[in-house]
């Protein structure tokens, strides 16, 4: 085992010490968090859009009962159209609402601007400042109240998270964001593993290296390592993801909803670092089988394919996450931890399936790391030539 994990070590300083990995590494998180500034300063300039006092011109008092609804928008009377007119060319105020009466009792009301046309969240509120003035028989918070409505909760009777009605749709944003960060590291980091191999038979260097140690113990250790090459990309992403959250979610109330929950993180490594170790596996005995890069990139491509597997399903993850389809995709090995994060995505996901699929995953690695290690061994033997299909059914039987 200690010479395993020193062979480990080995392959992930040699990768990890290149300039190239570390422009792997951080050049991502460096764009990302550029992108993340600049939608964080554009969107809070569109958030100050809903802030501010606007202007009410009411002459049939209809409003009069109506009482202010909270939040960034402050809604002030003034005494004719004239007076809001010049308030809101010196700046005082952001737009003007001349309210009339309909018939029926119904209220109509023009909205007056110069450049910028008040926000969704800004004709919400006055809705609600209007509505308080047909309840004004009741208490100021009892109005506030009812123009509130309920806030809604979302969960499943089958182990789904909860989450309230502003989060929904924000929930959506880190399981996804999640799911692409670690394509891309189990993309990077099975190329990796698929190029180490191929590179040290090219050279032969890997007839050296079984003077010394054996086979099994070789494949193994360039498994491990690089494996833990992709789960620090990842985690170096992950961390580079949160703090930028963090950041934004401070300046824009909308992002607030998006919570990350601490078993999901927990859960989500686990499925990612089995999966890691499966691909490193499938792709290390590729390696052996040929006799140059390309041809292995040749062979990978389906395998990598089964990665993202789910992108192609994403309407029924979506739509259906309790649906025969989505629950297939989450127990597949290949597609398990991106299909539970789409999944996730939902609100639900039943505990049974996740553990389950951790259980598939394992059982999957380690059938793929014991292919690995038998095709390795038998490809040693024809150092310089392609395998052939018949040759790696020899190999697994002998």
């Amino acid at each position: 085992m200690l010479t395993i994990l020193r062979i480990a070590r080995i392959e992930f300083q040699r990768r990890a010490s290149r300039r190239a990995f570390l422009l792997t590494l951080l050049v991502p998180v460096l764009i990302v968090g550029g992108i993340g500034l600049i939608l964080t300063v554009t969107l809070s300039s569109l958030a100050d859009a809903g802030r501010g006092n606007f202007a009410v011109v009411d002459p049939g008092g209809t409003l009069s009962a109506a009482v202010q609804p909270g939040g960034d928008a402050h809604f002030q009377r003034l005494a004719d159209v004239d007076a809001a007119r010049r308030a809101l060319k010196d700046g005082t105020v952001k737009a003007v609402f001349v309210v009339t009466a309909g018939p029926g009792g119904t209220l109509n009301a023009e909205v007056q601007y110069l450049d910028e046309q008040p926000s969704e969240d800004v004709t919400d509120a006055f809705q609600r400042f209007a509505s308080t003035a047909r309840l004004g028989d009741l208490p100021v918070t009892s109005r506030l109240r009812v123009v509130e409505g309920a806030t809604l909760h979302y969960a499943t009777l089958e182990g789904g998270r909860d989450v309230d009605d502003a989060g929904l749709a924000a929930g959506f944003i880190a399981p996804i964001v999640l799911g692409v960060l670690f394509l891309v590291s189990l993309l990077g980091s099975a190329q990796y593993m698929l190029q180490s191999v191929v590179d040290e038979k090219e050279t032969r260097v890997v007839e050296v290296l079984v003077t010394s140690v054996t086979s099994d113990q070789l494949m193994a250790g360039k498994i491990i390592g690089l494996s833990a090459i992709g789960l620090t990309q990842l985690l170096v992403w992950i961390g580079g993801f949160l703090i930028a959250l963090r950041v934004a979610a401070s300046r824009l109330p909308a992002l607030q909803g998006v919570r990350i929950a601490p078993e999901f993180l927990i859960t989500g490594l686990v499925l990612f670092t089995l999966e890691l170790l499966l691909f490193a596996s499938l792709l290390g005995a590729i390696g052996a089988i040929v006799s140059n890069a390309k041809a292995g990139s040749t062979l990978s491509t389906p395998i990598v394919m089964l990665a993202v597997l789910p992108e192609f399903f994403l309407p029924a993850l979506m739509i259906d996450p309790q649906g025969a389809i989505s629950v297939a995709l989450s127990l597949f090995p290949f597609s398990a931890p991106l299909a539970l994060l789409i999944r996730y995505a939902s609100g639900s996901v039943p505990v049974w399936q996740v553990l389950l699929s951790i259980g598939l995953l394992i059982i999957a690695v380690i059938a793929a790391l014991w292919l690995a290690a038998r095709i390795f061994r038998y490809g040693l033997l024809r150092v310089g030539q392609n395998l052939r299909l018949r040759d790696v059914f020899q190999a697994v039987r002998a």
